[in-house]
């Protein structure tokens, strides 16, 4: 229990930037509440249509969004689409009044994060907290794909410099890497 709590402090000294995508004052205020009930510390704006939520993406970087499902003129669907077309990796959760079975299985085909009816707010700190860390997590495996794919090149330029023939074999006994050299020293190409 102790490491639930660190963890918790850890979220609450930090501030989450989100982007509250809803048309009822009262049911956006209620979002934030329950956010800062669990410690969260808070920059917020809200937006109720499209053209608000795209300028605002185009704008700043969010840590995540919250979206209700149906909004006055547009939905959750419309937005998560809008995002994924940013090429934004923010995700986005949905906080809905009601949502059948079917809708919410759509939604998070389509790439939401998770959803959480409004009546369940006291599950949104958690939603957050672990689309945030999913998020870090991708962020941290396409850096690390990135450095090693920068380190598979050097070496692969270091293989075909080297002046000593290099060659690997996998247990079949097909060849997987031949440098230059190789082609050299036994005449096949």
């Amino acid at each position: 229990m102790a490491r639930a709590k660190v963890e918790h402090l850890a979220d609450s000294r930090q501030v989450l930037k989100i982007l509250i995508v809803e048309d009822t004052p009262a049911d956006a205020q209620l979002t934030v509440a329950a956010l800062e009930r669990a410690g969260y510390s808070l920059a917020y704006e809200v937006v109720e249509s499209p053209e608000g939520f795209e300028e605002r993406l185009q704008r700043a970087d969010y840590d995540v969004i919250l979206a209700d499902y149906n909004l006055r003129t547009w939905t959750a669907l419309d937005a998560l689409e809008l995002l994924q077309k940013s090429g934004k990796d923010i995700p986005l959760i949905l906080v809905t009044g009601s949502l059948g079975d079917e809708a919410a299985v759509e939604c998070l085909k389509q790439g939401a994060a998770d959803y959480v009816l409004k009546d369940r707010l006291q599950r949104l700190p958690v939603a957050v907290r672990r689309a945030r860390e999913e998020t870090i997590l991708r962020a941290h495996r396409a850096a690390a794909e990135e450095a090693l794919q920068k380190t598979l090149e050097i070496l692969q330029a270091l293989i075909d410099a080297s002046p000593a023939p290099i060659l690997t074999i996998d247990p079949q006994g097909k060849v997987l890497l031949w440098n230059p050299a190789c082609e050299r020293v036994f005449g096949w190409t």
